[in-house]
């Protein structure tokens, strides 16, 4: 195979020749398994990322599901010390004589 290169990367290459390398082929042979090898884990990487943000995506569903779960749950605490309350109020008022609560009746029950 014959490949034609710019005068700046055959320079390039000539300098990491004896440095690093018996031969610019050598080289260039190794250069290209570390790009490729940089393409494989740039893949990767990518594909861990959309893991990653759909993992995010979930995540934000659950945590919006239990803040919604939790507002429900404190109405329904809301809702039953209210009743609680009423039925509290309701035997209270059951328990005063009748004569008693024919004047609220008539004047309104004190608080």
């Amino acid at each position: 195979m014959s490949v034609t290169l710019d005068p700046t990367v055959v320079r390039e290459l000539s300098e990491r020749v004896g440095e690093q390398y018996e031969s610019r082929s050598e080289a260039v042979e190794d250069l290209l398994k570390t790009a490729f090898s940089a393409d494989e884990r740039e893949h990767e990487y990518e594909e861990r990322i959309t893991e990653l943000e759909r993992e995010v995506e979930r995540l934000n569903r659950e945590r919006r599901q239990l803040l919604e779960q939790r507002e429900e749950n404190q109405e329904l605490v809301r809702f039953a010390e209210s009743q609680r309350e009423l039925a509290e109020y309701e035997r209270e008022r059951q328990k005063r004589g009748v004569f008693t609560r024919f004047v609220w009746w008539l004047r309104g029950q004190p608080d």
